[in-house]
């Protein structure tokens, strides 16, 4: 079908052929809308121009519309909610004080969109994308061996206008939402549960209260599971996995696909 865009003053307008050869108005847009969409799909410079990073970033990354950012924080103790049931059975949670090496925060945003959140562990930090990771061992993080489940978090439940916010807000707001749920039995094959042989001290969560009490930097010296894969190829292929980050422009066709991902202005009169 030959298709013809159409750029007046404001307005981009989509126009398709039709069979006598007339051409018909599909679909119109604001330029200013239709040309934000173009920049996402396009490799370039961060599409946020100005950020407020939160504390912690140690990278970002952008892939056409992807963006990755990793977020470093420090050996520490937290306070979370854990408990042995699942969602919705209401409990029992009890509050725990437990120890952390370096966890190693990698979010994914397709667009203005948070995608996914992997978490890792490091016994020291970050110097480069070629640093290795390892597994964490917590509740409500997928502890499968395969790229798809490999240390991913679960942060289901999150407030729906979180994704209002510009991208490193939400970044900081969902690791605070992560900290903040209550670790429980959702997740199956979690990586709590795949790492209870490593050290007797992580061997259950009293272990590891009672650890932490002792010694809170005794996670520095636990033999963490590796994860397989260094900092810069975690970012790579999980950016590699979103199908949409290769758009090719080739013709004023792929280009007017674009309009369909910007609003409808209101009609006029």
């Amino acid at each position: 079908m030959e298709e013809r865009l159409e750029f007046t003053g404001e307005s981009v307008a989509l126009y398709r052929r039709r069979t006598d050869g007339s051409w018909d108005l599909n679909r119109r847009g604001a330029l200013a809308d239709f040309l934000r969409e173009l920049a996402m799909v396009l490799p370039g410079r961060l599409r946020d121009q100005t950020l407020l990073l939160p504390p912690g970033l140690r990278v970002v990354r952008t892939a056409g519309p992807n963006t990755a950012f990793v977020l470093e924080q420090p050996p520490q103790v937290r306070r979370l909610r854990w408990g042995t049931g699942r969602t919705g059975d209401g409990g029992p949670y009890r509050e725990v004080r437990l120890a952390f090496p370096y966890v190693v925060c990698l979010f994914i945003f397709f667009r203005e969109d948070f995608e996914d959140l992997r978490l890792y562990y490091r016994t020291s930090p970050l110097q480069g994308l070629t640093d290795p990771l390892s597994c964490p061992n917590l509740l409500n993080v997928q502890g499968g061996t395969d790229l798809l489940a490999c240390c991913r978090a679960c942060v289901r439940g999150r407030p729906e206008e979180m994704s209002g916010y510009p991208l490193a807000e939400q970044v900081w707001r969902l690791l605070e939402f992560f900290w903040g749920t209550a670790f429980n039995n959702d997740v199956k094959d979690d990586t709590f549960t795949r790492s209870r042989s490593l050290d007797s001290r992580i061997a259950s969560v009293e272990a590891w209260e009672a650890a932490t009490a002792a010694d809170p930097l005794f996670v520095l010296q636990v033999p963490w599971t590796p994860a397989g894969l260094t900092l810069g190829e975690a970012v790579d292929r999980l950016i590699a996995l979103r199908p949409q980050q290769a758009v090719r422009l080739t013709d004023a066709s792929a280009l007017g696909d674009l309009l369909y991902r910007t609003p409808q202005p209101p009609p006029e009169g």
